[in-house]
């Protein structure tokens, strides 16, 4: 008889601490180990690092396995893209055997090109907003 009378209290109790616990505090935390573009580019050496990084996309125009030099000379006659068989390297063979499409062009070829224009704009953002709030 007396759980029943203490139940609706003791519930009542149990919700309103939880309810009055919550708080926003705990919904917003700090992102640790990453840099926020809204406060990176504070001073001479981020704003180095941010143009470096929006020009290390152009690499791919002569750097690592499956570059524009690679794919655009095998798509011509001074090499004949080569391999253990005609999967190898797809986007090489695709270049040589001039059957290139959507699904078997190396996808980095699209992504890190956008890549690269999403760092340049952000950097001009920064600089612009940096200039605004320096007048």
């Amino acid at each position: 008889m007396n759980i029943k009378k203490y139940k609706f209290p003791l519930l009542a109790i149990a919700v309103l601490v939880t309810v009055l616990s919550c708080s926003e505090d705990y919904l917003e935390v700090e992102p640790k180990g990453t840099f926020l573009t809204e406060n990176y580019y504070s001073n001479q050496d981020e704003a180095f690092a941010g143009l470096v990084a929006a020009y290390d996309f152009l690499r791919k125009n002569s750097g690592g396995f499956e570059n524009m030099v690679t794919m655009m000379n095998a798509g011509s006659d001074d090499f004949y893209a080569g391999g253990g068989n005609s999967t190898d390297g797809i986007g090489i063979q695709n270049f040589s055997n001039y059957a290139l499409n959507a699904i078997e062009m190396p996808a980095s070829f699209w992504t890190d090109e956008y890549r690269g224009v999403n760092r340049a704009n952000l950097m001009i953002l920064s600089c612009q907003m940096y200039q605004w709030m320096m007048h």
